[in-house]
């Protein structure tokens, strides 16, 4: 699915910040996929900030760090 850049644009010079702006474009419909290439190109994000404006706007984690840590914690107990 395409976006309209512009839409997010006008949302940002009215004041939202990335997760407001991720979760817009998660209502428009856009994929994972589409809407981390968005904040990175509309607020020039490295691919690890935008996945963690992601994981806190989806409520998955307080932070990257954290939900990861969850992940090795789990992957250690599979291999334990």
């Amino acid at each position: 699915m395409s976006y309209d850049r512009r839409r997010y644009e006008k949302l940002i010079a009215g004041g939202a910040d990335a997760a407001a702006v991720y979760r817009v474009a998660r209502a428009d419909g856009l994929a994972t996929g589409p809407c981390m290439r968005l904040l990175r190109e509309l607020f020039d994000l490295g691919v690890g900030d935008a996945k963690e404006v992601m994981l806190v706007a989806d409520g998955v984690a307080a932070s990257r760090d954290a939900h990861e840590g969850r992940i090795a914690d789990a992957l250690e107990k599979a291999f334990d």
